[in-house]
């Protein structure tokens, strides 16, 4: 019994001790790509917030990225967070689909990545030994950030877990000192061009607490006769926007499937509303699998995206610009050529 007693603590402190742990091992953060890629540009798919358990559908749409990524042969394809946890995929078939594409894959962690489990959980779930890390792909470092901290009482950063972020709106996407330690570090090891993924956003204002600071740093590394930073891309607000702010690009990737609403907001009659079931009713469902090719070429970032509708009645307008402050209703991913 005084074992079993002692087995308990002992987990419950290393639970304890994993939820404030903000430390980044450098030994894990160096990510090699375990395929060889090919001459030329460096070339990549990406996608944002699939979703699986919003959507019916979302096999099917990961389908139509990881065809699309074969037929293009991409050096790598990444998903911007908000993808799959281990408590939504119980037969393990979304990840295998994930799996299944023969190249190169990249995680970034989402915030609902972490709604019924630890940010451990599923890290090991997807394959990934580090929350934050970077790799160098044809003489670009790719960096990988993870904002899902929330700052409690005590002061102290804690991790996504459980969905315990919920009631901390006020401090949630807070990215840690340590984490702006090694960010810097690793910027300023990088022999070539940056490019930097996360979920949330780092223009958005409020999606990272702290993202000013980001970007600040992001500047000062781009002073000299060197523009090492190019671009950062996030998912999150499930929104077609590109922004270039003080010489650095920020491209929110749309998410593969809808918007989400959580309401009506005006898009049917209140007897209508009120006879649809499932959580389907408060999203924005769109027609077509969105993703992204991503070309960096030596004086432009060229993307190409995919073009489709909005199913169903549109929600009052208005209403839905307060919701998104002012961020547009889109149910595509526009082509964009980005001069460097």
């Amino acid at each position: 019994m005084k074992y079993l007693k002692y087995l308990l603590f002992s987990v419950i402190l290393l639970n304890s001790c994993l939820l404030f742990d903000t430390k980044i091992d450098s030994s894990l953060a160096e990510v090699k790509l375990e395929k060889e890629v090919g001459d030329g540009d460096l070339k990549f798919m990406v996608v944002a917030d699939i979703h699986p358990e919003m959507s019916s559908d979302s096999l099917e749409r990961m389908d139509a990225f990881l065809t699309k990524a074969n037929d293009e042969k991409v050096d790598f394809i990444i998903q911007l967070g908000d993808f799959v946890e281990p408590a939504e995929d119980p037969t393990g078939e979304i990840i295998a689909k994930w799996n299944s594409f023969p190249g190169n894959k990249l995680h970034v962690l989402g915030n609902h990545d972490m709604d019924h489990g630890s940010k451990q959980e599923v890290m090991k779930y997807w394959g990934i030994r580090s929350n934050c890390y970077f790799v160098d792909v044809k003489g670009t470092r790719l960096i990988v950030l993870d904002p899902n901290f929330f700052v409690d009482s005590s002061n102290r950063f804690v991790n996504y877990s459980s969905g315990n972020y919920y009631a901390h709106s006020s401090t949630r996407g807070t990215i840690p000192p340590s984490q702006l330690a090694w960010l810097d570090q690793v910027i300023s090891e990088a022999s070539g061009r940056v490019m930097v993924f996360s979920h949330q956003s780092l223009s958005h204002p409020g999606s990272i607490k702290n993202s000013s600071e980001v970007r600040s740093l992001f500047e000062r590394y781009n002073k000299g006769e060197m523009k090492k930073v190019v671009a950062c891309f996030n998912g999150h607000e499930h929104v077609d926007v590109a922004e270039n702010i003080n010489g650095i690009y920020y491209i929110q990737i749309n998410s593969t499937t809808y918007q989400w609403l959580g309401g009506n907001i005006g898009r049917y009659s209140e007897e209508e509303y009120s006879q649809l079931s499932g959580r389907e009713k408060d999203l924005i469902m769109y027609d077509s699998s969105l993703f992204a090719i991503v070309t960096l070429e030596e004086s432009r970032l060229v993307i190409k995206g995919v073009e489709g509708s909005i199913v169903g009645p549109l929600p009052d307008m208005e209403e839905y610009s307060k919701l998104y402050n002012g961020l547009p209703l889109s149910a595509s991913i526009t082509d964009k050529v980005l001069e460097l």
